[in-house]
């Protein structure tokens, strides 16, 4: 068994955690959007809610992608 097949049971393990990382990024996401609206534009903390925003979605792009993933390579084993 090689190295990326042991990597995706793992994955595939764990994905009960994965609502629950899935939730927390939407609960981070609300909070940054509400950051970003009542924010004044050109200040350091605005600027944090930018970098937070484009955290939180690729940490969600990265998830949704491994845990779909996930689930599309298990039923062929």
């Amino acid at each position: 068994m090689s190295w990326i097949d042991v990597f995706w049971a793992y994955v595939y393990d764990h994905r009960q955690y994965g609502w629950l990382l899935f939730v927390l990024l939407v609960f981070l996401l609300l909070l940054t959007v509400i950051s970003l609206l009542f924010g004044e534009p050109g200040t350091t903390s605005y600027t944090i809610s930018i970098v937070n925003l484009g955290l939180v979605l690729f940490v969600g792009l990265l998830v949704g992608t491994l845990f779909g993933y996930s689930h599309y390579r298990r039923p062929n084993e």
